[in-house]
């Protein structure tokens, strides 16, 4: 998933085309489709899988980031044919999904104060349609049937359809295009207040001025910062490993001064990391405070950034 997903990354960077959301694709092929049963190992990996595909699109200058969440899969035809202890797994693992997925969101949050991470919340809607379905225009004792193994599936030669009126899936696993409208029309009542769903200019995206407090910004270093150390001691001669920066007493000015002139390694790729700076040591976001410390730093040094061997 993560290869091909780089691929076409690399073509939208090259187009210097940015996409302000990011919504998720088909999560229930990760757990049941591409894998027999469901499994929390499987939701653990699926739910990676996004992590890594938010930081790759935020290296690539993407700032605000919408996740669906999974609904229950328990309720799909094909769980609602098999025995009570698959359905069970099927709700768990879908419950666990969505925990995770929005702890991992939680933390991103913190980490990267200057983007903006958000679950729609596909599972609640789902819900909701499948238990009231008369008031999203679905019916009841079609809940549990195919589309395309029900008397009504037939298909216009001519248009090459096959409206499924009434039913909330088209086959055991995936919803028709008449629940997909309903989530989609949920998705733009919330999100059409917060965003301008347009393509984005590129240079307004990078001259934004971000009102993001140097508190939000120590905390934010001081967790990616612990997350550094924690591998770089678990990894080769990671006994030998020390840490030069006291993460106690921390001010930006001294973490850029650790960063770019004391030798500080590990901070240096911390910064970069939050994107805080380039790899040529300039401070790529506009948030005030952040460029206020640097020229300050800088100044001391006569405006002279040290290169990192």
């Amino acid at each position: 998933v993560y290869e091909p997903f780089m691929n076409i990354l690399k073509r939208v960077k090259y187009l210097h085309a940015l996409l302000d959301i990011l919504m998720g694709n088909d999560m229930a092929n990760d757990l049941i489709t591409v894998n027999r049963e469901p499994s929390e190992i499987e939701a653990e990996r699926a739910v990676q899988a996004r992590i890594q595909n938010i930081k790759a699109l935020m290296k690539n200058g993407y700032r605000h980031f919408v996740l669906f969440n999974l609904p229950d899969l328990s309720l799909t035809p094909r769980y609602q044919a098999k025995s009570k202890s698959e359905k069970e797994n099927a709700q768990k693992c879908s419950e666990y999904f969505n925990k995770l997925l929005a702890e991992k969101c939680k933390e991103l949050e913190e980490l990267y104060p200057h983007c903006s991470f958000d679950v729609f919340d596909v599972n609640g809607l789902f819900s909701e349609a499948y238990n009231s379905p008369g008031k999203y225009g679905f019916e009841e004792d079609k809940l549990r049937t195919p589309f395309t193994k029900s008397k009504d599936f037939k298909i216009d030669e001519k248009k090459h359809l096959s409206p499924s009126t009434g039913y909330m899936f088209w086959d055991d696993v995936h919803p028709t295009a008449d629940l997909h409208a309903f989530l989609a029309e949920k998705f733009y009542e919330k999100y059409s207040i917060e965003y301008h769903f347009s393509a984005p200019q590129v240079e307004a995206i990078q001259s934004e001025e971000l009102d993001i407090s140097e508190k939000d910004l120590l905390t934010a270093f001081e967790k990616h910062y612990k997350r550094h150390w924690d591998m770089d001691r678990h990894g080769f001669f990671g006994s030998l490993r020390k840490s030069k920066i006291n993460l106690k007493d921390l001010t930006l000015d001294k973490i850029f001064q650790h960063a770019l002139y004391g030798g500080g390694q590990r901070s240096r790729e911390v910064l970069e990391d939050l994107q805080w700076i380039n790899k040529a040591g300039d401070v790529d976001l506009n948030i005030p405070v952040l460029k206020e410390a640097m020229g300050r730093v800088l100044a001391e040094h006569g405006g002279l950034k040290k290169e990192l061997n």
